[in-house]
């Protein structure tokens, strides 16, 4: 081999290594977050969320989207959220669509049972519910730990019964 040879792979693999490093960077930028702490009044769209929520935004989103950590009480679209939630929210309207349950926690009449995965639809109504306990609704109990899916007018969809009951009703 040459010695020009030599300087050329030696030139191309700076080059490669460059271009790499570059595109690694240009993509890790895409899936950041930062954390920051609302104050009073802060805002994300038109929803005023507490003081002291914690809010991990994604960066280079063209909407509003992260996660946020309740530090108090905070009533959302008619739900009473308790301090310590966490919820998912995503844009371009704010609207909360998954968090995880807190002790004596109700939706629409549905006592939910302590960290259970709730999903919700836009409009609020439970879209589905992955309860750690065994769940009574309209007094027909389902098994823990299978999802329960809901109809948008709050009705259910699917879910394993507990026991047998009669659906007739």
């Amino acid at each position: 081999m040459t010695l020009n040879s030599t300087k050329n792979n030696q030139i191309f693999l700076i080059l490669l290594i460059y271009l790499v490093s570059n595109i690694a960077a240009s993509t890790s930028t895409m899936v950041k977050s930062h954390m920051q702490t609302l104050t009073t009044g802060s805002s994300i769209g038109a929803i005023k969320f507490p003081a002291g929520t914690e809010v991990d935004i994604l960066d280079k989103s063209n909407r509003p989207s992260g996660y946020l950590v309740l530090h108090q009480d905070f009533l959302f679209n008619k739900i009473l959220l308790k301090s310590g939630t966490g919820l998912w929210i995503a844009g371009p309207r704010i609207h909360l669509r998954s968090f995880t349950s807190e002790p004596g926690q109700e939706i629409n009449g549905i006592h939910l049972p302590t960290n259970s995965k709730v999903n919700l639809y836009d409009d609020g109504n439970i879209e589905s519910l992955y309860p750690n306990d065994y769940v009574t609704i309209k007094s027909i109990t389902y098994t823990k730990w299978r999802w329960i899916k809901f109809y948008r007018n709050g009705n259910i969809q699917e879910g394993q019964l507990a026991k047998d009951a009669d659906l007739s009703k």
